[in-house]
């Protein structure tokens, strides 16, 4: 039993991984939106960066993709 649910658990851990590595590369691979159209998942991410946007932090010119996210977000409360 044990070995059945640490599989389960191997397997959930390794799906998770991969679908933050593939929504970290989204946007910054072109696409507008993390998966495809404004949806929870740019949202979220949003939502956990924008107490330091806020508070007046900038966002490194060596990330203009991340920039321009954050402009389409911003510009979907407008």
């Amino acid at each position: 039993m044990q070995r059945w649910s640490d599989s389960r658990n191997h397997c959930k851990r390794h799906r998770t991984e991969e679908m933050q590595m593939r929504r970290r590369g989204a946007v910054r691979d072109g696409r507008d939106w993390i998966l495809g159209e404004p949806s929870l998942a740019d949202f979220g991410i949003y939502g956990s960066m924008s107490p330091l946007l806020t508070a007046g932090e900038t966002i490194p010119k060596e990330f203009p993709w991340f920039a321009n996210w954050v402009e389409r977000i911003r510009q979907i409360g407008r």
